[in-house]
């Protein structure tokens, strides 16, 4: 592709679904409708690297996680929506620290070259 430097994310997801108080209403066609009985939580775990491609230099690790949840009745509920949300904030704590890491980079100064004795 001829890309000087490469961002490598590899992400993954845990999805935990459990019912609350109000599930015991579910015994009722409304209520497996109507009544938000259960409660999905996921967490997303991102990690990432800028890598130089000509030279192989690393950059940039990092690593971040996100949360997401919802609730609602058993019929209608969908992990997706927790998963997509937890997805989401994953990649934006993981930009949050990627352009906190590269400001850091960028004012770094380097000292003096060293150079080695008897040359």
């Amino acid at each position: 592709m001829g890309a000087d430097a490469v961002l490598i994310l590899r992400s993954v997801t845990d999805v935990d679904s459990r019912m609350n108080p109000l599930s015991v209403l579910n015994v009722t066609i409304v209520g497996m409708w109507l009544i938000p009985g259960h409660h999905t939580d996921a967490l997303t775990m991102v990690e990432g690297m800028v890598i130089d491609n000509r030279n192989q230099f690393l950059y940039f690790a990092g690593s971040a996680e996100g949360l997401g949840s919802t609730y609602g009745p058993a019929l209608v509920i969908q992990d997706r929506d927790a998963i997509g949300e937890s997805r989401r904030n994953a990649l934006h704590s993981f930009g949050e620290v990627l352009i906190k890491e590269a400001r850091q980079a960028k004012a770094y100064v380097p000292g003096p070259r060293y150079e080695t004795p008897g040359k």
